[in-house]
């Protein structure tokens, strides 16, 4: 039996997350949307940080990325709608992060009387429900033995936020928030943090920036997670042996013989 009839018998898993519409890295997405076809997922996790929600933030506004937030909305709704139709077999949950909880924070500060509103709810606004989304209400996971966190819960270095969860809960771990690349193993446990989607040089950080786009495949064979974390640069990536780029695929150039 061949890897791909293995696959098939099994399941395959696509992690995307802190896209930060609408500030989202659209080439580096070209990219990824040509890899997912060919990775041909069963299930998109959608992990934390879709959206931005920048205008509704308590920090100081940059003047020039200020957005109201239906403008916000109705880009997050965009992005969504061509993912489902771009993958319309596919399954999707929704895990909210940090900045979905923006939009929750804001209500029960400025108008409280609201929070109990369905209209208010991030899957309603989103309308995650007519996409046929799932919506987990916590910002972490569980499934089939893995644990997919958009917790508060951030390192220095890349792969260690994760190490430190997983070994608070005792289970494998991939983790977003960070926005950083990095992966620990212990024996046959791993722990993956899983990079980021969205542009890399945002104009709040205080120096060079020490994030890395990247996205994840999750196989389960025989019930076992097996991991590949997919770094990205110049919105560019390797997989099986081809190299995706925003305008489509192609086969890595063979090395040239040394005379």
């Amino acid at each position: 039996m061949g890897l791909g009839e293995i696959l098939e018998m099994n399941e395959r898993l696509v992690v995307l997350n802190d896209i930060h519409i609408p500030f989202h890295d659209t080439e580096t997405l070209k990219s990824v949307y040509f890899g997912m076809k060919d990775a041909k997922p069963d299930k998109i996790i959608l992990a934390g940080d879709i959206c931005d929600f920048y205008s509704i933030s308590r920090f100081d506004k940059d003047p020039t990325r200020r957005l109201n937030l239906q403008d916000e909305v109705e880009r997050v709704q965009t992005v969504l709608r061509d993912m489902k139709k771009k993958f319309p077999k596919v399954e999707f949950t929704f895990i909210p992060g940090n900045h979905e909880e923006r939009l929750q924070k804001y209500v029960l500060r400025n108008a409280p009387e609201l929070f109990w509103l369905d209209e208010t709810k991030l899957e309603n606004l989103l309308g995650l429900k007519e996409l046929g989304m799932e919506f987990v209400p916590r910002r972490w996971l569980e499934y089939r033995g893995v644990i997919f966190s958009h917790l508060d819960r951030a390192n220095k270095y890349g792969g260690y936020t994760a190490k430190n969860l997983g070994l608070d809960i005792g289970k494998p771990v991939v983790h977003t928030h960070t926005h950083k690349v990095g992966h620990v193993a212990m024996r046959d446990v791993d722990f993956y943090d899983n990079g980021c989607l969205c542009e890399l040089d945002a104009d709040y950080l205080s120096g060079p920036s020490p994030w890395r786009q990247a996205f994840m495949i999750v196989d389960y064979i025989d019930n076992q997670p097996h991991f590949t974390q997919i770094p990205i640069t110049d919105h560019k990536f390797v997989f099986n042996g081809k190299l995706y780029t925003p305008n489509g695929k192609e086969p890595l150039r063979p090395k040239k013989k040394q005379k």
